[in-house]
């Protein structure tokens, strides 16, 4: 018992000698023999920083190493002993055990593809894609929500989405998800150490392949650095107070207490201020900038609108490229793409928009944007923000596609996104677990969401997929159904919006007025090509329903003009400027050239000339698929008008005389009956608010709302009338805050301190500046 005792303390003896050897064979570090010495150069470490080890790169052993410091992470060096040994023998059973699973997953796949190369049903998506319109909406119960998150188990042929903070990637292929999950296994296996996340080493050829980044718009931006181009921090709170007011209630993507905490960072540090964040801050900018008019740009910024203009455009292209756009799996930098193709579209021409808008919707796929959060058990904020952006990315599509004259890049069998719910931007916070109760009636997202409900009505009237297959195509309705289609829709809107909506707030009245005219786009686009179909020489229309169709393009055409220049609504007007009624125009242009003059002629060529000049000024207007053949139609009816007028024929229109006598009321008109604008009201709101306003059937109103209008406008209104002072390009009425009773928003950025009317933009006294030197107290 005493002899391995013994031999126990010899060995430690032995081990302490050794030690002590060790230490005092070391160079001296201070003194020796009474003289100074330098110290000596540190010690390399034998053996590789953790690090390194792990990503099985080359480390320099230094303490830090030069991998380490170029990551900026903290290097760990592993402590003194020897290393434990790795197993020489391979676990073989084991490995060959994940490969035989493999090849079997390779062998069900395959037996799924028929000898045709077609996918068999069962790698069809589980979920039932909407094929009813009532489907479309955010009506889905948020406890059938709750229940679809907390699933046990999800179909695996959903694909997959990883998610980790803002960023996210989504696999849809069966085979590759399949695959993943063998190969992610067998990795493990073979070396548990071996980890995918390599962003942090940034090689010098990921630094070149970013420098590729930029050649969609012409410029090397990583070269360049943007700090320069950012606004000042009081400007910084400017912009955005303009965006909140006039793009954020008609443009839903962001969540305002988030992207105030963005700002707030960028105000304070551009250091803390991520390349995603920047290009949406940019992003920010240059929309505020888009909305704002000339006057107000050099009031609120003191620089002329065209300079911000380029210099923001510049500022957010550069942006982007620096955040990897093209590779991004970034949600925040789908966001700023999303904003900045919205904003283009205002100031350049189409045809840019439409070819990044398939690229926005590509890359939201690749982030698995076009499936709905509850499908994988996403919270419900980051649910609810992935719906605002998909389906914002979704309108801009459709409206690119009508201009071009080609079908939507994605149909309804390509996504599953739910349309957001009707809440407040307050009724939601990041990392909430349960869904709100959602909201009935009007919200900050009510705009937004008739606007995406109408969408999907609208795509199936117009598309109609290859074959022949469509949603209102499979089977052939007859012209009265279409019309009870349109009509349940407008009740369907009235129901779940409108009937709560308070007319006398501008942005409900827009949301009505925008509903309205979709509506009856639609109404138009179920008649027009009835209108040229020729059965036996004589059109298959009726008179009087091609009265109908005529009268209500015109009326289309007057109210798209009048929610652009509007003073309550103006401020919102760069959105809707960039839409062009093409079917309206182009049947009144049409109608022109083949009926004879008239009172109602005069008046459908000053609403044409309202909108078609204006936009012929600019070439941005003229890049588009429909201009040419529009342009033809518009120098015929010129050429059919200068000959009428040749020949002395000219007419003049008042109140009293009706545009066009007509048994049944318009579309426009029959779509606005039931707003709560319209209920009860005195002769004078039914004009101001509802189905006479302000162009409304024929010019024959009732004998009150007449003198009410001449009380208003002091004469008649005649051919010549303006909704403006400027007779060359308005049409409609004088159209005032006495006449148009809106109430105004107390809270808004333009009340401070100056007139509402536009056109009197006037900063009285040090109110602009005691206005946002408060908001920056608030802030900070």
């Amino acid at each position: 018992m005493s002899q391995p005792v013994e031999e126990s303390a010899q060995t430690n003896l032995e081990c302490s000698k050794s030690e002590s050897e060790h230490q005092s064979a070391d160079p001296p570090s201070e003194t020796q023999n009474g003289i100074a010495t330098n110290p000596p150069a540190p010690r390399l470490n034998p053996r590789s920083c953790v690090t390194c080890r792990r990503r099985k790169v080359r480390c320099n052993k230094e303490n830090p190493c030069a991998n380490c410091v170029r990551a900026g992470i903290e290097c760990v060096f592993p402590g003194p002993g020897r290393a434990p040994r790795k197993s020489r023998k391979p676990p073989d059973a084991e490995l060959l055990a994940r490969l035989r699973r493999l090849e079997g997953v390779v062998h069900s796949l395959g037996a799924q593809v028929d000898e045709n190369g077609v996918i068999s049903p069962t790698l069809t998506r589980s979920a039932d894609i909407r094929a009813r319109f009532g489907d479309a909406q955010a009506g889905d119960s948020p406890s059938s929500d709750r229940s679809d998150a907390k699933r046990q188990s999800i179909d695996k042929n959903l694909g997959r989405l990883v998610i980790s903070e803002d960023r996210s990637r989504y696999v849809s292929n069966a085979f590759w998800t399949g695959m993943s999950d063998e190969i992610a296994e067998m990795r493990d296996l073979l070396d548990p150490s071996t980890t995918d996340d390599e962003d942090a080493l940034h090689s010098p050829e990921t630094d070149r392949q970013m420098n590729h980044q930029a050649f969609l718009f012409g410029y090397s931006s990583t070269m360049h650095d943007l700090r320069e181009l950012h606004p000042s921090p009081s400007q910084i709170f400017i912009l955005w107070e303009v965006f909140k007011e006039n793009v954020d209630p008609i443009v839903r993507i962001l969540h305002r207490p988030t992207a105030k905490t963005i700002l707030i960072n960028a105000a304070s540090s551009l250091d803390r201020v991520s390349k995603p964040a920047e290009a949406l801050l940019f992003s920010i900018y240059f929309g505020a900038v888009v909305s704002l008019t000339p006057e107000q740009c050099q009031q609120l910024l003191v620089e002329d609108k065209q300079s911000l203009l380029k210099k923001y455009r510049f500022a957010t292209e550069q942006a982007l490229a620096r955040a990897d756009f093209l590779n991004t799996t970034s949600l925040m930098c789908l966001q700023a793409l999303a904003f900045f193709l919205i904003f283009v579209r205002h100031c350049d021409d189409s045809r840019l928009v439409w070819a990044l808008g398939g690229l926005a919707l590509h890359l939201a796929q690749a982030l698995g944007v076009h499936r709905d959060g509850t499908n994988f058990g996403l919270n419900p904020f980051d649910t609810e923000m992935r719906r605002r952006l998909w389906w914002q990315i979704s309108l801009l599509d459709n409206r690119s596609a009508e201009d071009h004259g080609v079908d939507p890049t994605f149909t309804e069998q390509f996504y599953d996104t739910k349309v957001p719910l009707n809440l407040n931007d307050d009724d939601i916070y990041p990392g909430m677990k349960e869904y709100p109760k959602e909201r009935t009636g009007a919200t900050e997202m009510t705009f937004c969401l008739i606007r995406y409900e109408l969408s999907v009505f609208s795509r199936r009237f117009n598309f109609t997929a290859p074959g022949g297959h469509g949603a209102f195509h499979d089977q052939e309705l007859s012209l009265e159904e279409k019309e009870r289609l349109i009509d349940e829709c407008h009740r369907r809107l009235e129901d779940k919006y409108l009937q709560h909506c308070d007319m006398n707030m501008p942005i409900y009245w827009v949301a009505a007025t925008v509903a309205r005219l979709i509506l009856a786009k639609m109404w138009l686009i179920v008649h027009h090509p009835r209108a040229y179909s020729v059965s036996d020489g004589e059109p298959s229309l009726p008179p009087e329903i091609r009265d109908r169709v005529f009268i209500t393009s015109v009326e289309v055409i007057e109210f798209s003009h009048l929610l652009e220049k509007n003073e309550n609504t103006a401020k919102w007007g760069w959105l809707f400027r960039t839409y062009m009624q093409w079917q309206s125009v182009a049947f009144a242009l049409s109608e022109i050239c083949t009926r004879p003059p008239g009172p109602d002629i005069d008046r459908a060529w000053k609403a044409i000339e309202s909108v078609y000049d204006e936009r012929m000024m600019s070439s941005k207007y003229q890049k588009g698929m429909l201009w040419k053949p529009l342009r033809h139609l518009m120098a015929k009816a010129k050429a059919r008008r200068a000959a009428q007028q040749g020949q002395g024929i000219q007419f003049q229109q008042s109140l009293d005389t009706p545009f066009t006598d007509v048994p049944n009321p318009t579309p426009m008109e029959r779509f606005m009956q039931d707003y709560p604008g319209n209920k009860g009201s005195s002769a004078t709101d039914s004009f101001s608010m509802g189905r006479d306003q302000p162009h409304s059937r024929s010019m024959g109103l009732d004998p009150r709302a007449r003198e009410s209008l001449r009380a208003n406008t002091g004469n008649a209104i005649t051919e010549g009338c303006n909704m403006s002072q400027d007779t060359s390009s308005s049409v409609g009425i004088n159209w005032t805050p006495e006449n148009v009773p809106f109430g105004i928003n107390e809270s808004s950025i333009f009340n401070f301190g100056w007139s509402p009317s536009v056109g009197d933009f006037t900063v009285r006294g040090d109110a602009f500046q005691r206005y946002f030197a408060n908001i920056q107290e608030e802030w900070f």
